[in-house]
């Protein structure tokens, strides 16, 4: 099950940082391979809710990583794991390292965390013309539907085109793995809404598809 392969990865990393400096690598590459290791160990450690763990691979990669600008990719993605780490605690720190990550990600042209970044501080107009410069069609599709949800229930014909302005690239994207979050959150914000209007048959429609989706 799914637990059972998150307990397997923990221990793949933590074993992997044991012995990577056995391996026949240059410094760099080195400490490349250490940063990656702990963002990702981090993130596993969050999705059990081990706050302090996580935070601490986040903060032992960019310890590895300090004064180093030849691996600003890296430490733009850690700074913004750990930015939204605090950020999810309340912990003022959160928007120092979400600034800190998008200097790095501009430097580094690490779109991925640019996209991430112009959601989580509520940029979506700034998101809607990255992801259209950028061809991204999943973040595009996020970004109408945050920008639908943002709309008064009064301006019902504003929010319903937003909508299916998502709704439309979505259709493209069903075989891509990575769209999977993105049709959970479209069919969870399209449930909100029409309770929002008091469309509870539509909602629960909605809310059925993303719970399929959530499995």
């Amino acid at each position: 099950d799914i637990k059972k392969e998150n307990d397997s990865v923990i221990f793949i990393l933590n074993t992997l940082l044991n012995n990577l400096d056995t391996f026949d690598l240059n410094e760099d590459l080195l400490l490349e391979k250490k940063a990656i290791s702990y963002d990702k160990l981090g993130l596993y450690y969050q999705k059990y809710g081990e706050w302090i763990k996580s935070a601490i691979c986040y903060n032992n990669g960019l310890q590895l990583l300090s004064g180093n600008e030849d691996i600003l990719d890296i430490q733009a993605n850690l700074n913004l794991h750990l930015g939204l780490l605090y950020v999810k605690l309340g912990l003022d720190q959160g928007d120092f390292y979400l600034d800190k990550s998008e200097e790095q990600a501009v430097e580094s042209n690490e779109n991925d965390v640019l996209a991430i970044l112009y959601k989580v501080t509520n940029r979506v107009d700034e998101g809607i013309k990255f992801a259209k410069a950028n061809n991204d069609s999943i973040f595009l599709s996020n970004y109408y539907y945050l920008k639908a949800n943002g709309y008064e229930i009064l301006d019902s014909i504003v929010v319903e085109s937003y909508f299916d302005s998502s709704r439309n690239i979505l259709k493209d994207l069903n075989d891509l793995a990575d769209s999977k979050l993105q049709h959970f959150q479209f069919h969870a914000f399209l449930s909100s809404y029409f309770v929002r209007v008091g469309k509870i048959d539509s909602a629960m429609y909605h809310c059925k598809i993303a719970e399929e989706v959530s499995i």
